[in-house]
């Protein structure tokens, strides 16, 4: 602050990083304007691992015989390679004598992963996310009550609500929870078509949508360098909906 003087100091930052954007407002008088975290999206799974749950499937609808051992043998062999006995802590000795509790362990991992919130790329200041990235976080900020009734919606069978994540990542536009979504988040689309859960979704989805433009990012860094009162607000993690709109000066509590 000494060597600030009186100069003013406008301070772009973060939303998600509260604690040194304090920091800032502390050792420096900063006005902070919060920007956007990268986009979220759900991890899904990499080629190998889609594979993997594949053959886990495939084991699970076999008969006994031959197939089914090979198929065992496929899936031991692929989580050995992938490292996944050594993150699960079973050794392979283990997995081959208690192999159904291994797959249970092998299969809940698998949609852990899968479903595990994952940032996408860089946010610049001032632009929106592309439409796919910026669909991905409102449907993660819905979450799983949404990917259900959305799956359900679309047809999916009852066994298979918990699959819809468990797809190959670049593939994940086409699962029904982003197809269902992106039709509805159009002003012209009809809510009322929806069953009331659906429709009491879609219409927060349409307000965070709103909320996630970083057009007020640009338009708070202005306001600053202008000398103007910024709007104060929460910060927290990009999918928090109490920190949206961004290009606001950011408090801790």
């Amino acid at each position: 602050m000494l060597a600030i003087g009186n100069i003013p100091v406008i301070y772009p930052y973060i939303v998600d990083n509260v604690g040194e954007a304090t920091q800032a407002r502390r050792r420096g008088r900063a006005v902070t304007v919060s920007h956007q975290t990268p986009p979220l999206r759900p991890a899904g799974l990499h080629q190998r691992l889609t594979e993997l749950h594949d053959l886990l499937h495939q084991w699970l609808s076999q008969e006994e015989g031959a197939v089914e051992d090979q198929i065992r043998t496929d899936i031991l062999a692929r989580a050995k390679q992938e490292r996944l006995l050594a993150d699960l802590e079973w050794t392979e000795e283990r997995a081959r004598t208690d192999f159904s509790a291994f797959l249970d362990t092998l299969h809940a991992h698998l949609h852990e992963l899968a479903e595990t919130i994952q940032p996408v790329g860089l946010h610049t200041f001032g632009q929106n996310a592309q439409e796919e990235h910026r669909l991905a976080t409102v449907m993660m900020m819905l979450g799983k009550p949404f990917l259900e009734a959305a799956a359900r919606h679309m047809g999916e069978p009852q066994t298979e609500l918990d699959e819809t994540l468990a797809v190959d990542y670049q593939q994940m536009i086409d699962t029904s929870p982003y197809r269902l979504l992106k039709r509805y988040l159009q002003p012209d689309a009809d809510l009322h078509e929806l069953p009331e859960p659906l429709q009491a979704q879609l219409t927060q989805a349409r307000q965070w949508w709103q909320a996630l433009d970083a057009g007020g990012e640009t338009g708070g860094l202005i306001a600053a360098l202008q000398g103007r009162y910024r709007p104060t607000a929460y910060g927290g993690s990009g999918a928090n909906p109490d920190a949206l709109p961004t290009g606001r000066n950011l408090y801790g509590f």
